[in-house]
């Protein structure tokens, strides 16, 4: 389980600019077609295979034979199988911000609002940096919880039962002068918008920026995995949280909490 105490300063870095990109609100000439297709939602960490698998151990060295070998049938079974997971996870993955990696959060924001629109076995594909000579998988908090979490369930744990993912609800926006309003704030940079309209292309959709300046809604502080062990949920966080994220007060979050259905079909 993740003891380790220090905060990785990107992380705050990145809920800061992360507010300065979402400060706008669309115009109000906005043209949306009510009979457009709209994405089915699905959840984004549920659908690894033994392709990923093998290159997940190919690309990232992740420790296929150990997990092999991991049968679940107990807690103690539970438990070797989180702290496999997380010790890969410190291993390689990397933690960072857009200073580093523009397109950082764009799995977190855009499977919020439509659900399964970039699913984990794309992720692994698609967003890998070389740090200190390895090649890492990056991400923010939730490409962590979200990878954990499609990697438990693959390997024998029930997603809901057995594993899941937890957010403390709160909003850095709300903390910072010039927030648009307490809660979430919306809005999506241009260059975010063209990225989401090559993924959204690929699906054969299409929604106007203006439609998606509205829909795209600001996401949690922080996201975890969690494992049900000895009657209570653990964290499995290795992002390593300070106290104060360790000691925050956590709320299940469900794939489809944020679905938009103006944009998805759930």
């Amino acid at each position: 389980m993740n003891t380790r105490k220090n905060r990785h300063p990107a992380f705050l870095l990145f809920f800061l600019i992360l507010v300065l990109l979402t400060s706008c609100r669309p115009d109000d000439g906005c043209t949306i077609d009510p009979k457009a297709p709209k994405l089915v939602a699905s959840s984004p960490y549920d659908n690894l295979n033994a392709e990923d698998i093998q290159y997940l151990t190919d690309r990232y060295g992740l420790p296929k034979s150990t997990l092999d070998a991991i049968t679940i049938t107990d807690d103690a079974s539970k438990e070797t199988l989180g702290n496999t997971i997380l010790a890969w996870q410190h291993d390689r993955m990397k933690l960072t911000d857009p200073n580093t990696q523009a397109d950082v959060s764009y799995p977190m924001r855009w499977n919020y609002i439509m659900p399964g629109i970039y699913p984990v076995t794309e992720m692994i594909r698609q967003r890998s940096m070389t740090d200190a000579s390895q090649t890492k998988l990056y991400g923010v908090c939730w490409d962590f919880a979200a990878v954990f979490s499609a990697l438990a369930i693959h390997y024998g744990l029930g997603e809901g039962t057995d594993v899941r993912i937890t957010a403390w609800k709160k909003y850095m926006s709300d903390e910072m002068d010039g927030n648009q309003r307490l809660g979430a704030d919306y809005g999506m940079s241009p260059d975010e918008y063209r990225a989401l309209s090559e993924r959204l292309k690929a699906n054969d959709l299409y929604f106007p920026e203006c439609q998606i300046q509205d829909a795209a809604v600001e996401t949690y502080i922080h996201y975890r995995p969690e494992i049900y062990m000895d009657g209570a949920w653990v964290s499995f966080d290795a992002t390593s949280p300070n106290e104060e994220y360790q000691n925050a007060p956590y709320e299940l979050v469900l794939y489809s909490d944020g679905a938009n259905t103006v944009l998805c079909i759930i």
